[in-house]
């Protein structure tokens, strides 16, 4: 393994991707100072770093997306004009983003064909579904051509979006967080993807936050921190040494916690059917970290859903400490519920308004006589939801919407938990944040169970769901098919239980 940040460049004479000396400054704020990365036919270059790095604006570079304030991009040896995706395109650079770009009303065939350079005005559907067909055989990445989007299943989705980039000329395709919202399977099968294609001689930039991939998998590996490469790496390296050059050694993670003894039964479930759900028996114990896993889609979110008093279930009951609260989110809030959501942007954040404005929503403690705005009170409460997870910058006045993804939801949690609920429900509370943010919010979920609290965490990332955990539940075609304690299982037998697959 080679850590040195000197020499860039593979021995491949020509990159099939060759990024040199990039710098971009949004205004007087310097996003990327002298980038410079390449990658070789049939190896994946992963790309990572914390939040705010520069990866997304090097995407956007890459992409045609943004023209930097200096440096140059090349394909195949050749010149890439910066700004202009077209250009990128047809240098045969693709790029898979994190939210698919697909039309889910269409079909494989029809995504496939939109917007691709170079089509005729007129292609008969058949001529195009035999050209999908063929191709997907012959790369190894087989769609149903006829099948609907919505039909397919998130595994399927990214396939076809990594077949697509392929078909419209290809050879190198940068993929962002390619296996967030995957399951272990879907992940494994993805990887095994990559590998069939890189021996064609493919080759992928992979930007991810789950180091256990890069680890395993990666054939060379470059970090970045504020805007600049701190390390170089080829072959395997360890996560610990990435997770120190990507934020210090403040980002280490610290050991397991001890198992606890649950406390007392505090949520019961009863019966319960909603959305994908199917009659669900739960009993859910104080001071305990439950975390629930399933394919996308398999009822996990609909659960999450009832118990936040969101949905409210079609048969059965929810009652946290004896009161129910089923399909009432009054009654959920104003007995101990706080609720944490997937999308922080659009559910739990006011964008526009200050940090002190998000930080009181809920208070109704912030309100004075006469519905007057209390502001010393205010003051008190805003100081405390930003010190409990370290909100970065410590300032009442900036919108939400000026900070990074990891400190917008170290605010959603610190403000949840500020309340002192009973009982946390938390989806996908780590999705894409840098190693320090996603340990502040591990911290912030494990304090709240130490004081007794339930607390449910909803996640695909199984890595971070199994640091987290104390009980490990899996949700499939919206029935429990695992509950048990979350140091027994094996990641084959989670993924088993996730598909309803016995071992033989």
């Amino acid at each position: 393994m080679s850590g040195s940040i000197d020499e860039p460049h593979s021995t491949t004479p020509v990159p099939l991707l060759d990024v040199v000396g990039v710098t971009h400054d949004y205004g007087t704020l310097r996003a990327l100072d002298d980038v410079s990365l390449d990658v070789a036919p049939g190896e994946v270059h992963a790309l990572v770093g914390e939040n705010g790095a520069g990866k997304s604006t090097l995407v956007k570079v890459v992409a045609g997306l943004l023209d930097p304030t200096a440096g140059s991009v090349s394909a195949d040896g050749r010149a890439v004009p910066l700004g202009r995706t077209a250009e990128s395109v047809a240098a045969g650079i693709g790029v898979v983003h994190q939210h698919f770009s697909l039309i889910e009303s269409l079909t494989a065939t029809e995504n496939f064909l939109l917007g691709r350079p170079g089509s005729p005005k007129v292609l008969p559907l058949s001529t195009a579904r035999r050209e999908i067909a063929e191709f997907g055989e012959r790369v190894g990445l087989d769609v149903d051509p006829d099948a609907l989007v919505a039909d397919l299943s998130i595994g399927q989705r990214q396939r076809l979006e990594i077949l697509t980039a392929l078909g419209w000329g290809a050879r190198m395709v940068l993929l962002d967080e390619p296996s967030a919202v995957l399951s272990p399977t879907e992940a494994d099968a993805l990887l095994d993807d990559l590998k069939r294609l890189c021996a064609q001689g493919y080759g992928f930039l992979l930007i991810t936050h789950k180091l256990r991939e890069v680890e395993e998998f990666a054939d060379r590996v470059t970090v970045l921190r504020g805007g600049r490469v701190v390390g170089r790496h080829s072959g395997r390296v360890d996560r610990d040494t990435l997770v120190e050059e990507m934020v210090g050694a403040e980002g280490r993670r610290p050991e397991a916690p001890a198992p606890r003894d649950p406390g007392p039964l505090r949520v019961e479930v009863r019966g319960v059917a909603s959305g994908r759900l199917a009659d669900v028996d739960l009993d859910l114990f104080g001071g305990i970290v439950v975390g629930v896993a399933g394919v996308v889609g398999s009822g996990q979110a609909d659960l999450a859903d009832v118990l936040a008093g969101a949905r409210a279930p079609d048969t059965g009951t929810v009652r946290l400490d004896g009161t129910q609260i089923s399909g009432d989110p009054v009654a959920a809030w104003s007995n101990g519920v706080a609720v944490i959501p997937e999308d922080r942007e659009r559910d739990a954040l006011a964008l526009e308004l200050p940090v002190w404005c998000n930080s009181i929503a809920k208070q109704h403690g912030a309100i004075g006589p006469w519905h007057r705005v209390d502001r010393s009170k205010v003051s008190e409460i805003c100081d405390r939801v930003i010190d409990r997870l370290r909100v970065k910058p410590a300032r009442h006045d900036i919108a939400a919407g000026g900070l990074s993804g990891g400190n917008q939801q170290r605010l959603v949690i610190g403000r949840e938990l500020d309340r002192q609920p009973s009982l946390v429900v938390a989806s996908e509370p780590t999705r894409g944040l840098d190693p320090p943010s996603a340990l502040a919010v591990i911290d912030g979920l494990r304090s709240a169970a130490a004081a007794g609290a339930v607390v449910v965490v909803v996640a695909s990332d199984l890595d971070e769901l199994l640091e987290l955990a104390d009980r490990l539940i899996v949700v499939c075609a919206g029935r429990i098919t695992m509950d048990t304690d979350a140091a027994t299982p094996t990641r084959q037998e989670i993924g088993r239980a996730m598909v309803a697959v016995t071992a033989a």
